[in-house]
């Protein structure tokens, strides 16, 4: 049985448990939650993840202005893969917004250099170009603000233009929290694994920008062809997007990536034969407190068109992890390419792994530890799912004798961090997938996300490209219904709940609260099954030692079908 029919037959079987009506005060955990619906996983699982993208049109970049379920951003933007921009209400409330930034919407430079002067922070010359990327240099946060205080209005009578890029707040100040992660960007499988690395110094993923009017970012696609979302703390950004492909036409005849989407070079056909079939980009301004989401292996380029301050983050998940593995396999091929000559020594396999890690960041045996670190809080969390279900059900005859710590056996759900809070009537439940966790103020402000009514979404301001405005939400699921139906009653026409009120095991908040994020789960792991099993009939990689390796991928495998099977 492959893994894609065994997940089918999952589906088809938690449907009975998955469909019941809730308590009334249950309903709004569904939404404050990075989860999916059960219908949105099937619709995922039906086809093939390229085909989805392929079958959406993108013609616009849609500007989202209220709120919106994570499951509509799931399948309307993650799944087809496309760019969208989300309005300032996302980042109100943020620390940063408040602290960083001037009554007049300049950034406030007193304030950084008095808390954080002191950190040594990366620097790009946006003037100077060396090996077709701008030079970088390190210098005190508190040195670059007095550079950035004392430039010229006019950018071109500047001698250089300082760009500060990449900096690692987070990581540098991990007390001081700038800023809370949208819930729609919380299943972010990179920062999860590199959090994790035991006695590891490597970077994350998290970055902050501060740039003067000028500054700019060439052409590229993001690390690992990974989603990046980049929100404007303060200032306006102008966005240039080509979809997966287009970059082909930004060639040169030797086969390198155009420096600048923008130099009248493209339009020499002797150096850029190709530029003329290439399409409009998509042209987005990006104004104070709106979010982008830039999807996977979009090309772009950035401008700063006002002193600006902005934060990005780089993420993968299920909804990506295709593209990732494709990646990294046409890097290593053009690796194996580079040093065909030396194919014939000893080690070479090892060496081309090498040589890739040092040119995109990973190799293989990392990427398989990347796989696994995902994968083992899922399937430790399946299984007490599976475990606590199978209480809930013998609780309908005999009663415990004495009622299971709640707090202890929620804060057990290593992976998802879900814990309930205390004296809510309506016990909202603080969870993301990915370890984030949503504060009930989180909850506020990264939502737009749950807002129940005043849902729109319209095309971005100064989006290029544009076919036709929209007001269309789509069509909440089975499970985003659930949350809407304030009476509290089941659905007659559905079975009755595998618990009794009188259950004492973890089957109200609690078992809610999984029943909510299973879905998520069952689609990760579907993901992650299917990229292993793809890796293990890769030639590439059964030539790597196993010794190198830090678990077998068939055994990953055997564990996601052994715990996916025990919640039949």
């Amino acid at each position: 049985m492959t893994l894609r029919v065994l997940f089918w037959h999952l589906l088809s079987q938690l449907d009975i448990c998955l469909s019941v009506g809730f308590y009334k005060h249950a309903f709004r955990l569904i939404v404050t939650m990075a989860s999916i619906s059960r219908d949105a996983l099937k619709a995922v699982l039906h086809h093939d993840s390229a085909k989805l993208r392929c079958d959406f049109e993108v013609g616009e970049v849609e500007y989202i202005s209220a709120g919106i379920y994570y499951d509509e951003f799931f399948s309307r933007f993650l799944i087809p893969n496309k760019p969208c921009v989300f309005g300032p209400h996302i980042t109100r409330e943020w620390r940063a917004v408040q602290e960083w930034v001037m009554e007049d919407g300049r950034p406030n430079f007193d304030f950084l250099a008095q808390n954080f002067g002191d950190a040594v922070v990366p620097v790009a010359d946006c003037k100077m170009v060396e090996y077709s990327a701008q030079p970088k240099s390190d210098m005190q946060l508190a040195e670059y603000l007095h550079y950035w205080e004392q430039l010229n209005e006019d950018v071109r009578e500047n001698t250089s233009c300082l760009y500060l890029k990449d900096w690692h707040f987070k990581k540098s100040f991990p007390d001081y929290k700038a800023y809370r992660t949208p819930v729609f960007f919380t299943s972010d499988w990179m920062n999860e694994y590199w959090d994790k690395r035991p006695g590891q110094t490597s970077d994350d993923y998290r970055f902050v920008y501060m740039g003067p009017k000028g500054s700019w970012t060439p052409f590229h696609a993001d690390v690992f062809r990974s989603y990046s979302w980049s929100a404007n703390v303060c200032g306006r950004k102008r966005w240039l997007l080509y979809p997966p492909g287009q970059e082909d036409c930004l060639r040169d005849v030797l086969g390198n990536l155009v420096y600048d989407a923008t130099s009248p070079e493209l339009h020499n056909p002797n150096k850029y034969p190709d530029y003329h079939k290439a399409c409009k980009p998509f042209e987005v301004i990006q104004e104070p407190g709106e979010v982008i989401f830039v999807p996977s292996g979009w090309h772009h380029q950035v401008f700063n068109i006002e002193d600006t301050i902005s934060i990005n983050h780089n993420w993968l998940n299920g909804c990506n992890l295709d593209i990732t593995w494709a990646f990294l396999q046409q890097e290593l091929a053009l690796v194996k390419k580079s040093i065909s000559d030396c194919r014939d020594m000893e080690g070479w396999d090892l060496q081309c792994q090498m040589i890739m890690k040092a040119n995109t960041g990973i190799d293989y045996p990392e990427f398989l530890q990347l796989l696994w670190t995902v994968a083992e809080p899922r399937l430790d969390q399946l299984r007490l799912y599976s475990e606590s279900s199978r209480k809930c059900s013998n609780s309908r005859h005999s009663k415990p004798d004495k009622p299971l710590d709640r707090s202890k056996r929620s804060q057990e759900l290593h992976g998802l961090n879900t814990r309930l809070s205390s004296g809510n009537p309506e016990r909202t439940v603080e969870s993301t997938v990915s370890g984030e966790i949503l504060k009930p103020s989180s909850v506020e402000d990264s939502r737009g996300t749950v807002e129940l009514e005043g849902q729109s979404s319209h095309c971005a301001r100064g989006a290029g490209r544009i076919l036709s405005n929209t007001d269309e939400t789509a069509t909440p699921s089975d499970m985003d219904r659930a949350t809407n139906d304030h009476t509290g009653s089941a659905d007659p026409n559905q079975p009755s709940s595998p618990c009794s009120e009188e259950c004492t095991c973890i089957c109200d908040s609690d078992t809610t609260s999984r029943w909510s994020t299973v879905w998520h789960m069952i689609f990760d792991l579907c993901r992650i099954g299917m990229i292993l099993e793809s890796l293990r009939e890769n030639e590439d990689f059964c030539r790597l030692e196993t010794g190198s390796l830090c678990v077998d991928p068939q055994q990953v495998i055997g564990e996601i079908i052994c715990v996916t099977e025990g919640l039949v």
